[in-house]
């Protein structure tokens, strides 16, 4: 077979299904991506937005990222999957000094202009909220006073 022609045909049917796209809307990822993503994860640029979909303790320290930086520069939107953040699955076991360090650096993506993927109702955590409650009590969702998240953070 004439390799230069099978070539010249893959090029464009590639082509032609890359005008042809899905609709899902272009996503640069830095982690593991869901499987059931409701985007294109792609690997470089173009793409719409950001997604943060998972951190090791260690890549969270290491925040933000040249993806990101470049993305917030960029002006794109940057989004993290909360559920992704591997740290907050050991609420009480984690050396107090090390959570308020991780609990940092997630601060300063917020700070960043980095987005909350997905959305729901947010409740007001105050000091004295946080006096009564116990590490398992806190809402995922919950926005914390700069008084409150001091106390949580000296928490333990």
């Amino acid at each position: 077979m004439n390799e230069e022609l099978i070539s010249r045909v893959a090029d464009a049917v590639w082509e032609k299904l890359s005008h042809t796209s899905p609709s899902l809307p272009r996503a640069l990822c830095v982690g593991t991506v869901p499987k059931d993503a409701p985007f294109l994860p792609v690997e470089e640029a173009p793409f719409d937005f950001v997604v943060i979909c998972s951190l090791s303790p260690q890549e969270l320290l290491q925040m933000p990222c040249d993806a990101v930086c470049r993305a917030l520069l960029m002006g794109k939107p940057v989004y993290l999957m909360e559920e992704g953040l591997e740290y907050r699955k050991y609420p009480t076991t984690t050396a107090r000094a090390l959570r308020g360090l991780l609990m940092g650096k997630e601060r300063q993506l917020w700070e960043l202009g980095v987005k909350k993927w997905g959305g729901g109702g947010k409740k007001l955590i105050t000091a004295k909220d946080v006096l009564s409650l116990s590490r398992e009590n806190l809402p995922k969702d919950a926005i914390l006073t700069p008084l409150a998240r001091d106390l949580w953070e000296g928490k333990g």
